[in-house]
């Protein structure tokens, strides 16, 4: 089915939540913000500072399988997926 992800700003920063289109079902996925759907519609990319600077992630839609994909002195934020070839 069909689900929204959204940035909560949270008393300690940011939270990126999953919704139903209905306003059902509201879960925390991950501490960040940013999120973006892959093109496989499975994957999210997002930045997150929970280890200081801002960083990009990727996990499943659940919000499992969180791996960090930049480790920069510098921040990362603003992930774009590029569109799948046709």
């Amino acid at each position: 089915g069909d689900i929204l992800i959204f940035t909560r700003r949270t008393g300690g920063g940011f939270e990126i939540w999953a919704i139903n289109p209905d306003g059902g079902n509201a879960r925390s996925l991950a501490q960040g913000e940013g999120a973006t759907w892959a093109p496989d519609g499975r994957h999210i990319a997002f930045s997150s500072s929970r280890n200081g600077r801002p960083q990009l992630y990727t996990m499943l839609a659940d919000g499992s399988e969180q791996q960090v994909l930049t480790r920069d002195r510098g921040e990362a934020s603003g992930p774009t997926w590029s569109p799948r070839p046709q």
